[in-house]
């Protein structure tokens, strides 16, 4: 039996290949998977999430529970009129992170800031 870490990774990549499945254009992309941090302060968690090449509008953000969701999608940056792609390593297409947090997280005072393609999340804990 695995660690709960490797659950929650197999759940993550679950969840991948469920947008992959509702979305028949994901496939020309290959899924990922955006970093995240976790901090817990004393009077909060903070989460940073790595989304260069995201569009604000791209981002959405919701609590399922104690569940933070992050979801998106980061577009192909390359130019409408490409007539050959000669590498190809950005990965695009659609995203989700799932992150278990403290019960004790206050739901409704949720702050987030997004600056040069990092997403900082503050969710105060009540006490």
């Amino acid at each position: 039996m695995g660690t709960i870490d490797e659950l929650f990774v197999e759940m993550d990549q679950l969840m991948d290949q469920l947008f992959r499945r509702l979305d028949p254009f994901q496939v020309a992309y290959s899924a990922w998977r955006p970093k995240v941090d976790v901090y817990e302060l004393s009077d909060r968690i903070v989460v940073v999430a790595e989304l260069g090449g995201v569009h604000r509008e791209d981002i959405r953000l919701s609590m399922l529970g104690n569940e933070l969701v992050i979801a998106g999608i980061r577009r192909t940056p390359s130019p409408a009129d490409t007539i050959a792609v000669h590498q190809l390593e950005i990965e695009c297409g659609r995203f989700m992170r799932r992150l278990r947090l403290s019960r004790r997280i206050d739901r409704q005072d949720v702050r987030a800031v997004f600056v040069d393609g990092l997403l900082t999340i503050e969710i105060l804990l009540r006490s």
